[in-house]
């Protein structure tokens, strides 16, 4: 849950089931400065102080009901005081002390954890900051990487292919013509160190940012630094599915900002198509080239399964040359029995295939249903998706032993 509580607050809390209209119309009008959003509202005796942002539509409507004064609610301090209420300014978005056991007993699936490695020391979430005029923030001059762990059956904490990630992340350094390109050794103890010091060992997504920092001119070349820290998130399972939409909005070309590199300042080309798609009513969104070929997502590689075989946009379709792509078509040949597809690929190849899915760190193996409100194949996830997912799975968790030069244990058995 998207909550914090204030020392003594969290003593004798107690969830209560009240639906949101009833508590908006228990306040007298013009009484409060705030309105409800979402799912959450916070009560203490009997005056309604705070609202949260609890998450999206479908949610149960939950009320926390305490005999307390100050709470803090989602990114802001609320206070009940002399009958009125009122905001009384920002909090912090984590403890600047916090404890990585209590985060980690936290039901919110969705925080940041609380402990960041920032240029060579594991500082707290909100003091890992850059300044507001370096360049990673004036113009989008940074690399970044995010990749998984997951939990084995032992209960380690294995990072999925940490080698290759961290390779593509210094590839990038060099493209972008940082003046120092980090060291591999340097940029896995940094992530390592940081899931230690959160004491994480449940599935995690890891982020990690090589940038510009200073104030110098637009060409600045350095000084180059490290951000790295990490999202408890639970893996997406086999099944499931998304509704897709091919964008309005093309890929950027690799003659204008090349795709190839993982910058972020590309990713504001993601954020456009995928705000268009989400807008107009569907889970995820797919790009095409300058050219009218198909490219990739909004942050994931686009698959076809066509007559039993995989086809997939080749590396000149504008497309990041995904690690976790990689990996299912090494594995597609043997599971298909046919050898992989990589070339041009047509936007109506999408209604002539039997099925569809995006590949990527974040979306790990996701079936795609339907595109543009026509289903793919039977608008189910097909038996070729499947058994990628349970080999993925497989592989990522430690079960299959010939795949263990991809994994990284962060803990030592």
């Amino acid at each position: 849950m998207l909550l914090q509580l204030e020392g003594a607050v969290a003593e004798g809390a107690r969830h209560v089931e009240r639906p949101v209209a009833e508590l908006e119309a228990a306040i007298p009008e013009g009484d409060h400065d705030f309105r409800f959003r979402h799912d959450l509202a916070v009560e203490v005796g009997d005056a309604l102080v705070g609202e949260c942002g609890f998450g999206g539509g479908g949610h149960r409507r939950h009320l926390l009901a305490m005999d307390r004064t100050t709470v803090g609610i989602a990114g802001m301090r609320c206070k009940q005081d002399a009958g009125r209420r009122r905001r009384t300014g920002p909090a912090l978005a984590r403890d600047p002390t916090p404890d990585a056991a209590a985060y980690r007993r936290n039901e919110d699936p969705m925080p940041t954890a609380p402990y960041m490695y920032l240029d060579g020391s594991i500082v707290p979430y909100a003091d890992a900051k850059v300044h507001a005029f370096s360049g990673v923030v004036k113009y989008g001059c940074g690399v970044f990487e995010g990749l998984r762990a997951y939990r084995s059956a032992s209960g380690n904490l294995l990072l999925f292919r940490l080698a290759e990630h961290i390779d593509r992340l210094r590839f990038g350094m060099k493209a972008m013509r940082y003046e120092r390109i980090l060291p591999h050794d340097e940029i896995e103890e940094a992530v390592v160190s940081m899931l230690r010091a959160n004491d994480l060992r449940e599935d995690t997504h890891v982020r990690v940012i090589a940038y510009l920092g200073g104030d110098d001119p637009l060409h600045q070349t350095g000084p180059v630094g490290l951000i790295a820290g990490a999202l408890p998130r639970p893996s997406r399972g086999v099944g499931g599915g998304l509704h897709a939409t091919v964008s309005s909005w093309r890929r950027i070309a690799d003659s204008a900002l090349p795709p190839r590199v993982k910058c972020t300042g590309n990713y504001v080309n993601n954020r456009t198509a995928e705000i268009e798609a989400v807008q107009d009513g569907y889970d995820a969104v797919l790009m095409m080239t300058a050219d009218g070929k198909l490219a990739e997502g909004s942050g994931a590689c686009l698959v076809l399964v066509r007559d039993g075989r995989l086809v997939t946009p080749d590396v000149g379709s504008d497309i990041l040359e995904g690690i976790t792509r990689d990996t299912i078509l090494r594995l597609g040949a043997d599971i298909t029995d046919r050898p992989v597809a990589e070339r041009r690929v047509d936007r109506t190849e999408l209604f002539a295939a039997e099925e569809a899915f995006l590949c990527g760190s974040g979306q790990e193996v996701t079936p795609i249903l339907s595109v543009d409100r026509l289903p793919v194949g039977s608008g189910e996830p097909g038996p070729v998706t499947l058994a990628l997912q349970e080999r993925y799975f497989a592989i990522v968790r430690g079960e299959i032993p010939e795949y263990a030069a991809w994994l990284t244990p962060v803990w030592e058995d």
